[in-house]
This record gives C-alpha cells, structure tokens and sequence, in this order.
C-alpha cells in the first residue's frame, strides 16, 4: 500500500460487490492523443495555446514530465490478470495535471481520462510526490542572491520596483 494512503482499503472481488465498469482505456488514451498530439498522421484538435491553457504548462514540459515519469512503476502500463491492457501512462498524467491545473474532482476527470475517481486520486497523490521528488533540487530551490536581483530588476523594469511578485509584491528581506 502507498505510504501515506491509510485507510483506502483495496477489496477486490468477492461475492455481491459490483463489477468494475468498462473503461475501455484505450479509447481514453486515444481521445488525448487525438485532442492534444494529433492521431494517425492529422494534426492534435488543440494547438500550443490550448494546450497551455488547458493543462496549464507547455507541452515541452508536459512531454518531459510525461518521459521521467516512465521510471516510477505505478505510471507504466500493465496487462491485468484478464489479459486486457490497462490505463496509459498518459492518461494517468493527463488526469493529474488536469484535477491540479482545474481543481476538478477526480469523478469529472473520469469522462474524460477514463480512469475511476480512486485511480485518479492516487494518481494525483503520487503524481504530486514524483514532481517534487525528481524536480525540487533544480525548480524548487530557494532563490539566490542573483535571482531576487534579476526578478526585481524585472519587475522594477514593468513599474514594480522592490516587488518579488505582481499578485502581492511580497517583499523578500
């Protein structure tokens, strides 16, 4: 069990428990691919522009998480005990970015993803702590000297002098 995820008890099947539904997960993972990276030789539905607003990063970035993100066991595809091949890892990180870039709940990723509202939530848990581990060393570090002057010189160059930020010109000491 993932650690930090007690409690979310995993049943399985037995007697009187509803079937899991038919997800068809590759006709989700193609609705993305179709959408956002074009499908069979036409072009994606939605181009750069879209793509960063309704993911809210650029799809160089999207592409990258997407390739790192191959190392982590839980994101990579699997054949389940049926035989049947069973959710992408695109469709995982599809349905990650977009409950963190929208605050959706995982049951309105569903329709889109194909993914259960469980798999999604842990995919978003588990999302969330891959960013931070393979990503906080380079993107997430405390900002140097050299930083703070260059991002003030920018914003004083925009009409903010001495501001860290144009949201709340939060000052940094």
């Amino acid at each position: 069990m993932l650690e930090g995820s007690e409690g979310t008890e995993r049943r399985g099947s037995h007697p009187g428990r509803s079937p899991n539904k038919l997800r068809d997960f590759s006709q989700g993972e193609g609705g993305i691919l179709r959408d956002n990276f074009g499908l069979d030789g036409r072009p994606p539905i939605y181009d750069e522009k879209d793509f960063e607003r309704r993911f809210r990063l650029p799809r160089i970035v999207f592409d990258r998480v997407n390739r790192d993100i191959l190392s982590v066991p839980y994101f990579q595809q699997r054949v389940n005990a049926t035989g049947d091949m069973q959710s992408s890892t695109l469709q995982k990180v599809a349905a990650a970015l977009r409950v963190l870039a929208y605050g959706l709940p995982a049951d309105e990723v569903d329709e889109y993803a194909r993914l259960a509202d469980s798999t999604i939530n842990e995919t978003v848990l588990r999302f969330t702590r891959f960013v931070i581990e393979k990503y906080k060393p380079l993107y997430l570090r405390e900002p140097t000297q050299a930083d703070l002057q260059r991002i003030m010189d920018d914003y004083a160059e925009a009409g903010f002098p001495g501001c860290m930020g144009c949201v709340d010109c939060s000052h940094w000491v």
